[in-house]
């Protein structure tokens, strides 16, 4: 860690030297990146585009900073723009991949499945966009054959991933299937602590008819964080049950 730390000072000062190349500034900004400090990925894509501004990898980044800083509108222009040029297919499916995203969180939903549907046919096992496109789908309660099919996917090659066995668990709970939902959300609740994942195996519990034990998931899901707004609510209103 220390190693990579004085690295990305050594390259840092580089690049403030006039003329550094290309290679340095790419290594700056993917270390930065790594680090998860998306504002120097910003200010450093920023300078790199000035000097390199047909560098597809430098507008995937500062794309993706920008997503992550929750400037989807910015994010989606840098990214649209970024793509012409691309040369590496798989790079391209990267861009695709987080356009659809960045649109998803603008609730445009036409143009984010369009994206993810071009991410999967440069690369149909593209296992970040497989979860994201079957969840999103499930949460507006559209296509839910087609998210079955790619939540399916992702479990069947990774049986211990939480993430995954939830977005499963919660399309099939979309599907009204409870019993083979509650399968895989047990599963997924026992793997991660996690205030979505526990909430979602409430709530199949709830359908169950197993009020006593969703109320214990909730007030789990409660303390843990990251539960929906509606948490409180369904607690209080449970309780009756209890």
């Amino acid at each position: 860690r220390g190693e990579a730390t004085e690295a990305l000072l050594n390259y840092r000062q580089a690049i403030a030297i006039e003329g550094a190349d290309y290679k340095v500034w790419q290594q700056v900004i993917s270390m930065e990146f790594q680090n998860l400090e998306y504002d120097s990925v910003i200010l450093h894509c920023d300078q790199a585009l000035e000097r390199y501004p047909n560098q597809a990898l430098l507008y995937f980044y500062n794309g993706v900073a920008y997503y992550s800083k929750k400037e989807f509108e910015t994010a989606i222009r840098l990214l649209s723009y970024g793509r012409k040029y691309v040369g590496d297919p798989n790079l391209l499916g990267f861009f695709h991949a987080q356009l659809g995203d960045a649109h998803n969180a603008l609730e445009q939903h036409t143009q984010s499945d369009e994206a993810y549907e071009k991410a999967l046919e440069l690369n149909p096992n593209n296992e970040h966009v497989l979860n994201n496109y079957s969840y999103f789908l499930c949460l507006r309660k559209q296509q839910l054959l087609k998210a079955q099919d790619m939540a399916k996917k992702l479990i069947q090659k990774h049986p211990e991933n939480a993430t995954y066995l939830d977005t499963y668990g919660w399309v099939l709970y979309t599907m009204k299937q409870y019993e083979e939902a509650e399968i895989y959300l047990r599963k997924a609740a026992l793997l991660e602590e996690n205030g979505t994942v526990i909430e979602h195996y409430g709530d199949v519990l709830f359908e169950l008819g197993q009020f006593k034990k969703a109320l214990v998931q909730w007030r789990r899901a409660q303390e843990l964080g990251g539960a929906t707004d509606s948490i409180g609510l369904k607690i209080k209103n449970n309780e009756d049950h209890d």
